[in-house]
């Protein structure tokens, strides 16, 4: 494991006890955090994804006919993506979207 890796580790861990204290003081932004960390997921995984592919997000956003500024929006976790926005990004990779109930 590369001392970076332990670093990003150590740095979420660390993120992970601010915002758990956070919740305890304030219970009413636990829904906030939790939107939040699913955007954050879903834009680590098509910034992944379209990195894979070897395309800007121009390339991507080209290849969906959509704005780039979209892309962006997605890959900073502004917005929540809606299934036919991820449905495409699927399409136009050659992936299979997969959505789970945990």
């Amino acid at each position: 494991i590369a001392l970076k890796d332990i670093e990003r580790v150590n740095c979420m861990s660390m993120i992970s006890k601010l915002i758990d204290e956070d919740i305890k003081r304030h219970p009413e932004l636990e829904n906030s955090y939790k939107e939040q960390s699913e955007a954050l997921d879903i834009a680590v995984k098509v910034v992944s994804l379209r990195k894979e592919m070897g395309w800007s997000q121009r390339q991507l956003a080209e290849a969906m006919n959509i704005p780039q500024s979209t892309i962006a929006r997605i890959e900073n976790g502004d917005v929540l993506p809606h299934i036919n926005t991820m449905q495409a990004i699927a399409n136009v990779t050659n992936k299979r979207l997969k959505i789970e109930y945990v």
